[in-house]
């Protein structure tokens, strides 16, 4: 049976009747509620689109997009639309991070001014930096940042510098094993599903033009921000290998999704998320982030170096170029 939880943000939990008239306008039926103090488990039947019913029940309930936090679990929040270059039935793995604070934090938080910033790591044989991935003011008791494998490979004619905005003039759909080839000097080209390196996205510059290059994630939101920077030199080729690592800060630094950062604003987490699909840290205004200890997490202090948390480097030994030697040889015995 498929069920959603509704939370408590800067309203409170809609009443029983008010859940149950968004719920048929969606198509669905109300089965069970169960509640507690902030939060509703409302059990239903048939297929319900989660926009529909949030977007419902803000009208008939008299909220907003930041009155209450939802938590589906049903098909649909299992199955994603992968890009046109790959099979429309295919699955996409869905990761989140749960961040929990306290009425305090949230009040002292948005008094100040404060932005929330997400970004996300990544392998590669080439020396880079890392970009702000998302940024977002949306933020209370519970607040989630959710995404899915689903990726785009870009070119830029912007410099790799501090703070600096990268312009991803050029962005194409692309999906791990699959090469992007750039064939003119502007920086467009063609993804090529037939040539890669397992696990990872190649960008191979068939001009003689320096470029700026890297990788973007799709969001929960569905926005496609990128995650790095990498100089892109003539005839070169850059793998790049996306991880399930994010580092999460808040600050009242404001600077723009695609920015170069390479030092924290603030007090950091490293949160990994490799092998699993979901994380749940709590933060708090004076003590930081915490996520009972456990080897996944990591604190990273202000003015703390990101570089290494973000841009994680392939040895000669590692899977990434061992994978791209394999796949070389694979590709000329074929030739």
């Amino acid at each position: 049976m498929a069920s959603v939880i509704i939370e408590r943000n800067k309203n409170n939990v809609p009443s029983d009747q008010d859940i149950k008239t968004a719920m048929a306008q969606s198509g669905g039926t109300v089965t069970n509620i169960e509640a507690d103090k902030s939060t509703k488990k409302v059990t239903f039947a048939g297929q319900v689109n989660h926009n529909k019913f949030q977007n419902n029940l803000e009208k008939v309930a008299n909220g907003s997009k930041q009155s209450w936090n939802f938590f589906w679990a049903d098909a649909e929040s299992s199955i994603v639309q992968f890009p046109k270059i790959t099979l429309e039935t295919a699955v996409a793995t869905n990761y989140s991070v749960s961040i929990n604070m306290e009425d305090k934090t949230v009040e002292a938080l948005s008094n100040n001014g404060y932005i929330l910033y997400a970004f996300k790591a990544v392998k590669t044989t080439a020396k880079g930096s890392p970009v702000v991935w998302f940024k977002t003011t949306n933020y209370g008791l519970n607040t989630q940042i959710s995404w899915s494998e689903e990726y785009e490979a870009y070119t830029s004619k912007t410099d790799i510098k501090p703070n600096a905005l990268i312009i991803d003039s050029n962005s194409y759909p692309i999906s791990l094993d699959n090469t992007l080839n750039i064939t003119s000097p502007t920086g467009t080209g063609s993804v090529d599903t037939s040539k890669g390196t397992p696990g990872a996205i190649n960008i191979h510059n068939q001009t003689s033009t320096q470029f700026t290059t890297g990788i973007s994630q799709k969001l929960g939101d569905g926005t496609v921000n990128p995650l790095c920077a990498f100089p892109l030199f003539g005839n070169m080729l850059d793998i790049i290998a996306p991880l399930e690592k994010v580092v999460l800060m808040f600050s009242t630094t404001p600077v723009n999704t695609g920015s170069v950062i390479e030092q924290s604003f603030s007090p950091a987490i490293l949160i990994d998320l490799t092998g699993e699909n979901s994380r749940t840290v709590s933060f708090d205004i004076n003590n930081g982030w915490s996520w009972g200890g456990a080897p996944w997490g990591r604190n990273i202090p202000a003015s703390g170096d990101l570089v290494p948390f973000l841009i994680e480097s392939a040895t000669a030994n590692s899977s990434i170029v061992n994978n791209h030697l394999i796949a070389l040889h694979e590709q000329r015995r074929l030739a």
